[in-house]
């Protein structure tokens, strides 16, 4: 019997990698990816250019030598360098200690865990969770912090007005950190799995979108091209610029439209679904000849919640975004 092959790679596997390496080459001050291969040649991990672009995958061995070279090298004690792969990025706690943010699982880990980052940023959120109240009181320490307020305005229903939470953090009313956009996520999967405050949640999200998140994540894993991949200290030579690749930020975009777009097409489907349980009504015509004939015809009366919901979805305004922008 043909064995299994090799699961294809994802966008989530693609962005690990980048961080992973990007953040390897700011922990050792490498100044190239030229120069962090020359750091590392002895475990033959000459692929540092390939991690940073997303077109080669970094496999458990290679970052389990590289975590053991780091602490006999670098005597970084306080994190697990290959975390960066398997949880996320680092912050620093209030009391100066580095932490892990759960980011991968916020982004493509299983529905339930998504209530542990939850808790994880506001523990009361777990006793609300026990007592059974509403997902928005759940929720009410995020809301307070992005709208500075434990109930938005009303404003933030009428589409002719501007983003709120873009708004404030582009006037430097709110502060946004990793933790935030982490748990922002996560509420935001939880939404849409529950058909709850999606609106709210989706309005929140396009809030961070807006510029919040690509202050945070681009830094971490700058865009990288193939230049530097010839780039050698010793050449004089301009090198060749090759072929271009997606950036962290602009994966991790994709990956949000690839969550959300199949969730707005589902919508539509059903809208339509129920448009057609609707009997059609007749409609007197008067022709030309002045004779009366009846046209059958359905009503689409369920079309309204589709206008409503038309620039609120996630993916919608990415989509915008991409093509504006040309990330």
């Amino acid at each position: 019997m043909a064995g299994v092959g090799r699961k294809p790679r994802t966008l989530i596997d693609t962005m690990r990698t980048q961080l992973w390496v990007h953040q390897l080459k700011r922990l050792t001050h490498a100044r190239s990816f030229y120069e962090l291969n020359e750091k590392f040649e002895i475990f033959n991990t000459n692929y540092s250019s390939d991690y940073a672009n997303g077109s080669t995958g970094v496999n458990s061995t290679t970052r389990k030598l590289i975590d053991q070279a780091i602490q006999a090298n670098y005597s970084i004690e306080s994190i697990k360098y290959s975390d960066f792969y398997n949880i996320g990025p680092t912050v620093q706690s209030d009391d100066g200690e580095i932490e892990f943010v759960r980011f991968w699982d916020a982004l493509d880990g299983p529905i339930e865990g998504l209530w542990d980052i939850l808790f994880w940023y506001d523990f009361s959120a777990e006793l609300q969770h026990e007592l059974g109240l509403a997902f928005k009181v759940k929720i009410s320490l995020i809301i307070a912090r992005l709208f500075n307020t434990t109930e938005p305005p009303s404003e933030w229903l009428q589409k002719d007005q501007p983003n709120f939470v873009a708004k404030a953090y582009r006037n430097g009313e709110i502060h946004v950190d990793l933790r935030l956009l982490t748990v922002v996520i996560a509420v935001w999967r939880l939404a849409n799995f529950m058909k709850d405050s999606v609106y709210l949640a989706d309005y929140m999200m396009i809030g961070l979108l807006d510029k919040a998140a690509e202050d945070l994540l681009s830094p971490l894993a700058p865009k990288f091209t193939d230049v530097e991949k010839s780039k050698a200290p010793n050449k004089t030579e301009e090198p060749k610029k090759t072929k271009e690749y997606p950036s962290f930020y602009s994966n991790f975009l994709m990956h949000l439209i690839n969550i959300d777009a199949p969730k707005v097409q589902k919508f539509n489907e059903v809208v339509d679904k129920f448009n057609g349980y609707i009997p059609s009504r007749p409609n007197l015509i008067y022709n030309e000849a002045k004779s009366e004939s009846y046209e059958f015809s359905g009503d689409t009366g369920f079309d309204y919640f589709k206008v409503s919901t038309e620039g609120t979805r996630v993916s919608e305004f990415l989509k915008s975004k991409l093509q504006t922008f040309g990330i």
